[in-house]
Parts: C-alpha cells; structure tokens; sequence
C-alpha cells in the first residue's frame, strides 16, 4: 500500500537509475513489484542491486536486466548460459525470458529485505537446487498448488473446528 510520501517511479526509470548507480560501483535499493520470484522475491520486498565485478555471473544468481526491446527492468534468476548470453528465468513462471546479452544486465540482487528482514536466498548447494527446480518448472507449479490448496485447507481445519 502507497503512503502519502512514497514516491512512484516508473519500470523504466528504475532500470535507468540501476544502470547510473552501478556504473560508478555504486548500489541502489528499491521496492520489488511483481511475483515472478516468489517465494524468494516477493512484492513489496526491498531489493538491492549491486554492480557485477570482474563481469562474473554465476547460474543461480538473481540479476536486474534490462529487456533489449522495450528496455523496461525485469529481476529473474540466471539458470544457464550459452554462447550468446545468458538464460534468465523467473521462478514463479513457467516459461524462460530468453537469451539476455550481457550488456542488459544491469546486476545482481545482492540483499533483500523483507519487513525489516534479510531474506537469505539461494547460496551453495540450495543454488542448484533452486536452479534445478526452476528449469523444470516445478516453483511455478508449487507455488500454484500451494495458492489452490493451503486457502482450503485452512477452511476445511476452521470449520471441523468450530463444528
């Protein structure tokens, strides 16, 4: 929810302060919008994007990327490479972004922060298996399980209870 103070930036004008931020070494926070990487990312949590040193990506890092056709920032993980780019998908989707060249990325996701929290997310071994989870789909489908079943569930438990 907006407060009276917040101050609204658009899509594309995120991505251009990413870009002037970690051009001089320099990160910047924000708050995330959207649901493609819950449960890691979730909407409202704050993010922070740190420039990428010595131009290493490692597969399963979370990255801020600018798409090459309209230019407006999307935040998914790297789940391979290829030999043009980098393949970039969010979590909670099923289908790939598509090769992203490397000159669209922006960073990397190096904190978030959710109410007032560190979310830790995705290190070592949980990495590949986050990774693993993703190329197969099987986050999307969780989570869609997860949306479908726990609100029933909870109806059904409520209502044994108090009848």
């Amino acid at each position: 929810m907006l407060k009276d103070n917040d101050l609204v930036i658009s899509n594309s004008a995120i991505a251009e302060l990413i870009e002037a931020s970690v051009s001089r070494k320099n990160s910047l926070r924000f708050k995330a919008r959207g649901f493609s990487m819950f449960p890691f990312i979730c909407n409202n949590d704050i993010v922070t994007v740190s420039p990428i040193f010595n131009n290493r990506i490692n597969v399963g890092c979370i990255v801020a990327y600018r798409y090459s056709d309209n230019k407006s920032l999307a935040i998914h993980r790297m789940i391979g490479r290829c030999g043009c780019g980098y393949i970039i998908k969010g979590d909670n989707l099923s289908a790939i972004d598509g090769v992203i060249k490397r000159e669209d990325i922006l960073g990397y996701i190096s904190a978030v922060n959710r109410k007032g929290r560190r979310v830790t997310f995705g290190i070592s071994r949980m990495t590949a298996l986050i990774v693993f989870l993703s190329r197969i789909r099987a986050i999307s489908l969780l989570s869609m399980l997860a949306r479908r079943c726990i609100p029933k569930f909870l109806k059904r438990l409520i209502y044994d209870k108090l009848f």
